[in-house]
């Protein structure tokens, strides 16, 4: 499963859970019952719509008879990117041109004010903006008069 085109982790470890689940040849319900959840949670965590606290995924894997560690290396694996990722820094890339000091780096399209320019010495790292900037905060909606509860009588 995917969204946007790159995997979020509870999809991908959900369906390693529940290929875990089938090859051993095992009902949801026994598995929820060894690991002490509800089946229905169990479900969800498989089907990717919950993300399961380090203690659940211990509770699981043990009632697959497996390690969280071998469950997390597997899931690592399968999230590999198979092409690029966007990056949303400003990091320099890594390559031969980053990598060798005094080599040019490619001028970016756009207007020279839009060119990536590194910070001063010593000034502090900055974290990346994820926010899209033009997103506004959600305000409350304003309740009309109609939308009041009406006293009662």
């Amino acid at each position: 499963m995917e969204i946007r085109g790159e995997a979020l982790f509870r999809h991908e470890l959900g369906g390693h859970l529940r290929r875990l689940r089938h090859e051993r040849g095992q009902r949801l319900a026994d598995v929820a019952e060894r690991a002490g959840i509800s089946p229905q949670y169990l479900s969800e965590i498989e089907r990717g719509l919950k993300d399961p606290s380090s203690e659940m995924l211990a509770a699981i894997a043990g009632a697959l008879e497996t390690g969280v560690g071998a469950i997390a290396v597997e899931v690592g694996r399968r999230m590999q990117p198979v092409r690029p990722v966007l990056r949303l820094d400003l990091t320099p890339a890594i390559g031969p041109a980053a990598t060798v000091p005094g080599t040019p780096r490619p001028a970016s399209p756009g207007p020279a004010s839009s060119r990536w320019r590194p910070d001063p010495p010593g000034t502090p790292a900055r974290a990346p903006c994820l926010r899209p900037c033009a997103v506004r905060p959600r305000r409350s909606p304003r309740r009309s008069a109609r939308s009041r509860p009406r006293p009662r009588r």
